[in-house]
């Protein structure tokens, strides 16, 4: 049976599909580490202090690279515990990292 829609070129393309990048797997994305710095006028040592790992994991961490879960959610943890947050918005049926909010929280509350 000769179907026409089978008719023409059969070969198979290759599609390149770029896509965003993803938050890590603790939901924070390396801009937004970058951002929550920035807003907090801290250096990758401060923020490494503050997460307790060492500033060579925050530097991989905001350059994209692969650093294990834990130290993710500790950089994560950090910045939550001064007032950072990390808001997300749906597009396309998929979350996206939304910049970073900032309210800061008066250490006596927690102490």
């Amino acid at each position: 049976m000769d179907d026409p829609r089978c008719r023409g070129d059969t070969r198979r393309r290759k599609v390149t599909v770029h896509r965003a990048p993803e938050p890590s797997r603790a939901g924070v994305s390396p801009d937004q580490c970058r951002q929550a710095r920035d807003i907090l006028k801290w250096t990758p040592r401060e923020l490494a202090e503050a997460a307790a790992v060492t500033p060579w994991v925050i530097a991989a961490f905001e350059e994209g690279r692969e650093v294990s879960p834990a130290h993710e959610e500790a950089i994560r943890s950090a910045l939550e515990a001064v007032g950072i947050g990390f808001p997300f918005e749906i597009a396309n049926g998929r979350a996206r990292p939304a910049g970073v909010t900032y309210s800061p929280r008066d250490r006596k509350e927690g102490h």
